[in-house]
């Protein structure tokens, strides 16, 4: 029961912080959804006259892993609107 009540907490206190964007490790999103959505965005704005698109794809795998723990602990708790104790439930996982 406390595991929901933390995960609620969770959702309610990151939510508003993601970008709408953001279809990875998010409930009813996929890769699918985004590949859809990136497609809907190409053939829309490559349409009009006078533009043109570049497209970067960026593959971010283990990217997390390389990221220095204290230096992202030191910016959620300086940096963001993250509260000090999500700030701290987020470390006790990196450690």
């Amino acid at each position: 029961m406390y595991e929901s009540f933390v995960v609620n907490w969770l959702k309610a206190e990151d939510e508003p912080l993601l970008d709408p964007h953001q279809y990875g490790n998010r409930k009813n999103t996929s890769t699918s959804r985004y590949l859809v959505s990136l497609l809907h965005f190409i053939l829309k704005h490559v349409d009009e006259p006078g533009k043109w698109l570049n497209v970067i794809k960026i593959d971010l795998k283990k990217g997390f892993d390389l990221i220095d723990h204290n230096i992202l602990i030191s910016k959620l708790l300086i940096d963001s609107r993250v509260i000090p104790a999500l700030v701290k439930i987020i470390q006790s996982f990196l450690i």
